[in-house]
């Protein structure tokens, strides 16, 4: 059982509840990135005013999980 859920500003995160079933073995984790900003530092060490960008990530036996590559100080998905 897998279920989204978006809290709302107004809503009390701690007192909300989701139980969520996992079979024995079975994990579940996730990793949402929906935005980037580069600051005046890091865009003048990168050396490039529109770098090209990408976040990678491994998580013990699976493979390698990546973003698209983008371009630019900004971006949000």
């Amino acid at each position: 059982m897998y279920k989204k859920y978006f809290f709302s500003k107004d809503e009390d995160v701690e007192q909300f509840d989701e139980t969520i079933h996992l079979e024995r073995g079975q994990n579940l984790f996730e990793i949402h990135v929906t935005k980037l900003v580069l600051s005046d530092d890091a865009i003048r060490v990168l050396g490039d005013e529109e770098p090209s960008l990408f976040c990678t990530w491994e998580f013990f036996e699976y493979e390698i999980q990546s973003t698209p590559v983008i371009r630019g100080r900004r971006w949000v998905l």
